[in-house]
């Protein structure tokens, strides 16, 4: 069982080892694409300044629009309603239980 457990835990620290690295990679990806489109935005307005600020905004609204569309998905009216449902079962189950039936 130890041991089926230490071969787990070094499995697990392998592949988080991978994904920490290609995380990594991705992020410097990202960047260097970020920097080339502001550098070809700044070809096309004439200033870098303008090119990165352009860029800049547009990777911000970009964000912005991600965490709107992640906060809304998580206030669901839906599953609101079902937690409320389940929260009142679980009282009737404890006083059900409390009345010692």
């Amino acid at each position: 069982m130890r041991l089926e457990l230490e071969h787990n835990l070094a499995l697990l620290v392998r592949h988080l080892v991978i994904l920490v690295i290609g995380g990594a990679i991705a992020a410097l990806g990202l960047v260097l694409v970020a920097v080339a489109l502001a550098l070809g935005v700044a070809g096309l307005l004439g200033s870098a300044s303008a090119g990165f600020a352009v860029t800049g905004i547009a990777f911000l609204a970009l964000g912005a629009i991600i965490v709107a569309v992640r906060v809304r998905r998580r206030v669901d009216p839906s599953r609101r309603h079902a937690l409320q449902r389940t929260t009142g079962e679980l009282r009737k189950d404890a006083q059900w239980l409390s009345n010692g039936r």
